[in-house]
């Protein structure tokens, strides 16, 4: 490859610019160089061509060349002044690009010519780096000639001898421990290059390092050795080649936080073979680690039936707990039980772990119907219960299990035996809205009126399913006889606990099933009351339209009036004025509907009460006024509209505060600025009425 010599001999006599940049910002000589045209890269350079261009990467012309493998132009390059070790933006010298592209002539002259064999690059790795990463033994023996340091690291530490035994070239390997690498030199982490071998299954590097003495045994900062990191991810080979080298079978991670052996990292990651290996090499079977886990615990917990029915058949303690109390047997897994009830049914069935579960109640929770059918058929207790007195069928009708209650009702299961604070099975379905568990549990007898032994509730399964919102269930309990006006010890009924959850639908069937719609609670709350309450429209205007009394109060002296206004509902106000109530009644703190309204800034609800003639001026606690109220609480549109209808803006509360006073105290940096407009308002006013 020559090129166009004439032409371009001819140009550059001319004058032509030698530095003009292509579209690829490839000057001539860059252009020239990248086609290997050594007469016309001579032609540019002898008329004075910028040798040290480099182009956006920070490649040379030496890169260039070096990357293509051209020995002449790299050799006329250096004759002419080329800089041998310039990097380009990622640090990569000429040297790396020659080593990366396997170019071993051009190496040999940029060595001569003093290329620096140990350069590092952005990542801090050298080219010997690069040479073991591509398994390039070529290359990597001429570095090592030249001097290249064997454990030179880059910035995570890595040398290349970590590099090519990562990689599996075992060549590398060999050639760098020729070299003198230190074959036990650590990572940052503490990885040595046995210790990445063994951890990817890299079986010819991991005999070659330990045939030359790698320390076996060494481990990491998390304290993994050769051995665990090979168990870890089930490579039985080197696992084997290991404990041939005497590696210790029972090392412990030296993490206090666990402490695990070769066996346990085995069996919790179900390699059954690594274990079998481990247990011919004298592993002690039931050491346990800083959590108390067991290999055999381990194993369980993955749901291994082998590699428990192995560890059992080896003597593993069946009946031996962790710190929380965990067993084999209450492990959250799917067969595990099958292998424990298969050696002697030496397990203790109904052992609880430290919380209270027994594996049956584990079993119930999860959903494992063959579990429990084992566990029920070698003797469980199927009525055990919790500390806090739940059993598998209250935990099974709690997470809404059908099948699992289904078996544990013609297990013989207790179908109201009830937890500690007297919620029954019933109870909890009902609550939670499984209405298939509640018909199923109706269907064996469960009682459908018993309350929570709970002094302070005694709710009833009807009670929690209105209060919870649950129509189907509610549905099913009356059509099963349920008492639909018996109340729990606060008084409380279905429709009430309904009516305070805003259900209209679930309000609507309460009442057509015969709800008593005024019936009051301890506190003397109705239906209505809560509905107003707690802002539910819809729900307060149906029991209107069902008769609720408007004229009750409760235990605070509230009326439905001041509940509404309370709530904002203006349009409940106005009906319930038009149905006779007084438009300035107050409760036992003497607060009117129409502080209620303004207190809370419900600027309709004041509208309505101030058309409706209410005393706009009323006192209440402390002798707050409706203006007062509102200043209080910084609602600027209600002041500007009791302001607008006459609220006299003088008066003062038993404090003596007047408006201005009221708005300026709770003028905080953390409190919005209505306050301050409010104040200005009421300046405004002073300002133009004296």
């Amino acid at each position: 490859m020559t090129g166009h010599t004439e032409v371009v001999s001819l140009l550059v006599e001319h004058g032509a610019n030698l530095e003009v940049p292509s579209a690829e910002d490839k000057t001539p000589l860059a252009f020239a160089v990248s086609r290997g045209y050594t007469n016309v890269v001579d032609i540019l350079l002898k008329a004075g061509a910028n040798i040290g261009f480099q182009l956006p990467s920070g490649d040379t012309v030496l890169h260039i060349a070096c990357e293509h493998g051209y020995l002449a132009i790299t050799e006329l390059l250096l004759k002419k002044g080329a800089r041998v070790d310039t990097p380009n933006k990622k640090k990569w010298r000429p040297l790396m690009i020659a080593a990366q592209h396997g170019h071993t002539n051009v190496m040999n002259i940029l060595l001569k010519a003093g290329a620096n064999v140990d350069s590092q690059d952005s990542y801090g790795w050298t080219t010997l780096h690069w040479a073991s990463f591509w398994g390039q033994l070529s290359i990597a023996e001429l570095l090592l000639v030249n001097g290249a340091d064997v454990d030179i690291p880059h910035v995570d530490g890595s040398t290349p001898l970590m590099v090519a035994a990562s990689f599996n070239y075992e060549h590398i390997v060999g050639i760098l421990l020729t070299s003198g690498a230190n074959i036990d030199t650590q990572s940052p982490n503490g990885s040595t290059a046995l210790n990445i071998a063994s951890s990817k299954g890299n079986i010819s590097i991991v005999k070659l390092l330990v045939e030359s003495g790698a320390s076996v045994d060494l481990p990491d900062n998390e304290g993994w050795t050769p051995l665990m990191s090979s168990v870890r991810n089930g490579h039985t080979i080197v696992v084997e080649i290991l404990l041939e080298a005497g590696a210790n079978v029972d090392v412990k991670l030296q993490d206090q936080n666990k402490r695990d052996t070769p066996l346990i990292v085995a069996a919790v990651s179900g390699n059954d073979d690594c274990v079998i290996l481990l247990l011919d090499n004298g592993a002690r079977i039931n050491v346990a680690n800083s959590d108390g886990l067991t290999p055999l615990i381990g194993a369980a917990g993955e749901g291994s039936v082998e590699l428990v029915s192995l560890l059992l058949q080896k003597g593993a303690d069946v009946n031996a707990t962790s710190l929380e109390g965990s067993s084999a047997a209450s492990q959250h897994c799917d067969d595990v039980a099958v292998a424990e009830l298969d050696v002697e049914k030496r397990v203790n069935i109904d052992m609880p772990d430290n919380e209270g579960w027994t594996p049956l109640m584990i079993a119930a929770f999860n959903y494992h119907e063959n579990v429990m059918d084992i566990l029920l058929k070698a003797g469980a207790t199927v009525d055990a219960q919790h500390p806090n007195g739940a059993t598998a069928l209250y935990i099974a009708s709690e997470n809404g299990h059908l099948s699992v209650v289904e078996m544990l009702l013609e297990k013989g299961a207790s179908v109201d035996k009830a937890n500690k604070v007297g919620n029954s099975p019933l109870m909890a379905a009902a609550f939670y809205g499984h209405a298939n568990v509640v018909d199923t549990l109706l269907e064996a007898g469960a009682s459908i009126d018993n309350g929570a032994t709970d002094q302070n509730k005694r709710d009833t399964p009807l009670i929690v399913a209105a209060v919870s919102g649950n129509d189907d269930c509610v549905i099913l309990l009356l059509d099963n006889g349920a008492r639909i006006n018996v109340a729990n010890s606060d008084g409380l009924t279905p429709l009430i606990g309904a009516a305070g959850e805003g259900s209209v639908e679930l309000v609507s069937l309460l009442l057509q099933k015969g709800a008593d719609v005024n019936a009051t609670s301890l506190e003397g709350s109705s239906a209505l009351h809560m509905a107003l309450a707690f802002g539910h429209f819809d729900t307060a205007t149906l029991l209107l339209n069902h008769g609720a009394s408007i004229d009750a109060v409760d235990k605070d002296g509230d009326n439905a009036l001041l509940l509404a206004a309370h709530s904002g509902l203006d349009g409940v106000v106005k009906t319930l004025i038009e149905k006779g109530l007084s438009v300035d009644f107050t409760n036992n703190e003497g607060k009117s509907a129409l502080l209620n309204a303004a207190m809370g800034g419900h600027v309709g609800v004041v509208l309505v009460l101030l058309h409706a003639g209410a005393n706009i001026d009323q006192r209440g606690p402390n002798g707050t006024t409706a203006l007062l109220g509102a200043c209080k609480n910084g609602h600027l549109e209600a002041v500007k509209l009791l302001v607008k209808n006459g609220a006299a803006t003088d008066l003062q509360d038993d404090e003596g505060r007047d408006c201005i006073a009221t708005a300026r105290v709770h003028n905080h940096d953390d409190v919005s600025t209505s306050y301050r407009h409010i104040a200005e308002v009421m300046w405004n006013i002073y300002f133009f009425q004296g």
